[in-house]
């Protein structure tokens, strides 16, 4: 392994985490097409910008 991979290797266990989801081919049919038609933008982009738009309508109903 070169050091660049591991170097890679090491930040990534020490400073993120892996989230999967399972979608159901029948029954998510219409999410898997929105996360496959996302493009350059990604599928994790768009869902972190899901969630945070979420928490920004939580706390604004927290007030």
């Amino acid at each position: 392994m070169s050091n660049n991979v591991k170097y890679i290797a090491k930040y990534q266990k020490e400073n993120t985490i892996q989230v999967n989801i399972r979608l159901s081919k029948k029954y998510d049919a219409d999410v898997i097409a929105k996360l496959n038609s996302l493009g350059d933008k990604g599928k994790s982009t768009y869902i972190k910008e899901l969630i945070r738009a979420d928490m920004a309508r939580e706390k604004g109903n927290a007030a």
